[in-house]
């Protein structure tokens, strides 16, 4: 093997993961020397064969490519054409669906303690960090921005080291940024892990805010929980306690959503009691309204209705008018949620026009707002009202692929179905439950109880 093949299967063993795309593999190797190297030398020749970042990609790229070859002939790489995955090469900017290389567990080992043996602990920190500089962090921060353009980013958090030339991420539409999510999360996980051993902990806090996106739409609580909490002790080995509030609401939220809520309680309160101290009326406001949705949860109305109120004036006076609405519409939820579905049908109607008004606007939370409004229709009765805004959500929710939400809907339309004696309405369950099961919901349980139910008085 050449001494730059070499040196590139030595860096493979650096990293994290198995599998590679070709622009990972191109970020493994090192940028040009500082110095000119002796001519007549290998390793002067390498680079004249265009290492060299100054000179064209596409003759950079084909080095690249022969030094894979060379790994591919020597049984170190396994090839695949085309990924096994859904989507391909064609449906990802960042090559990471295809082509792709895999390294096996034993050369993979050996590959790793040859780096340990002959390669600087800086130089074996430097090659995770322009993986993630060069490979993840763009596709992050491209899907970020496309899927949830106006949520509110960690201030403390700066753009990693200069990008190299290798052309931006694009999205075509926010469905593949979540899919290209939703396939690499594994990937991202495990270089959050390695940024984490290695003390990069501004990168970890970097990457777990970009996954806002992720959380949001696809769930992965179990993973969610843990690398927001890799994110709370990063903030805390930085002293960012603005980082620390953030990420205390988070895994607050996460543990509402499985039902921790001892856990929650907890971690919100720690969240509000810093982002007093910091007098950050913003974030006051957003521990404030996920308080609300705690005792919403555990059943304590009117304590959630005052942190909601609470939230909704404060961001009125720091301008966050979004954040507002998102206040104003777990009011009217909670209206619902104890039978008030007149008040809740005032609330919910002006919540639609505020998201409406909006300059910027948040299709997706408008549409959760319908699913409230229907189930307060439903509530007085008004069974065409409640169908009609339950399958415009439904259908309007296709687009973000978010299966609880959808599932909200779906499970609407069973107690649609059953309150008007409508013959679907174990059909919309059995939908319903598929959905929760998709994203290993807590409320899978409760439908599968329905279901249980309606089987058994259909035996009788």
């Amino acid at each position: 093997m050449t001494p730059l093949g070499q040196a590139l299967f030595r860096l493979i063993g650096t990293q994290p993961t198995s599998r590679f795309s070709f622009r990972m593999l191109t970020a493994l190797l090192p940028p040009a020397p500082e110095h000119p190297l002796a001519a007549g030398t290998k390793e002067a020749a390498d680079y004249q064969l265009d290492l060299d970042p100054a000179n064209s990609l596409s003759r950079r790229d084909s080095r690249v490519r022969q030094l894979i070859d060379e790994l591919t002939r020597a049984d170190l790489l396994v090839d695949y054409p085309l990924d096994t995955a859904s989507e391909s090469a064609a449906g990802d900017p960042t090559g990471m669906a295809g082509p792709v290389w895999t390294i096996e567990a034993v050369p993979h080992q050996v590959a790793r303690e040859l780096a340990d043996t002959l390669d600087l602990p800086e130089v074996r920190a430097a090659v995770v960090v322009r993986v993630v500089d060069q490979v993840l962090w763009p596709a992050l921060r491209a899907a970020d921005t496309l899927v949830t353009p106006y949520r509110r980013r960690m201030p403390s958090l700066a753009r990693p080291g200069a990008l190299a030339a290798i052309g931006e991420v694009a999205f075509t539409d926010r469905a593949q940024a979540l899919t290209w999510l939703d396939l690499h999360i594994d990937t991202i996980a495990a270089y959050v892990r390695a940024l984490y051993t290695m003390g990069e902990y501004q990168r970890v806090l970097l990457l777990v805010d970009a996954l806002w996106p992720l959380w949001l739409h696809r769930k992965h609580y179990t993973m969610r929980l843990e690398l927001d909490a890799l994110a709370l002790r990063a903030a805390g080995e930085l002293h960012d306690e603005a980082a620390q509030a953030e990420m205390l609401k988070r895994i607050g939220l996460v543990q509402i959503s499985m039902g921790g809520y001892e856990e929650a309680h907890e971690a919100l309160r720690a969240a509000l009691a810093l982002r007093l101290t910091l007098r950050d009326q913003w974030g006051q406001a957003d521990c404030r309204n996920a308080l609300g949705l705690y005792h919403r949860a555990v059943g304590n109305s009117d304590f959630a209705a005052t942190q909601f109120r609470l939230a909704a004036n404060t961001y009125r006076v720091v301008g966050a008018l979004r954040e507002q609405c998102l206040a104003n519409h777990n009011l009217g939820a909670l209206y619902v949620d104890t039978g008030q579905y007149n008040l809740a049908l005032v609330q919910l109607q002006r919540t639609v026009e505020e998201f409406a008004a909006l300059a910027e606007p948040d299709e997706y939370n408008a549409l959760r707002v319908r699913i409230d409004l229907a189930r307060a229709h439903l509530g007085l009765r008004h069974y065409r009202e409640a169908r009609d805004l339950a399958v415009e959500a439904l259908g309007g929710l296709a687009a973000f692929a978010n299966a609880v939400e959808s599932a909200r809907a779906v499970e609407l339309l069973a107690d649609i179905a059953r309150a008007t004696e409508d013959s679907s309405y174990r059909q919309r369950l059995a939908e319903a439950l598929s959905l929760y099961e998709s994203v290993n919901s807590p409320h899978a349980n409760r439908i599968r109880d329905l279901l249980a139910d309606v089987t058994a008085q259909d035996k009788h």
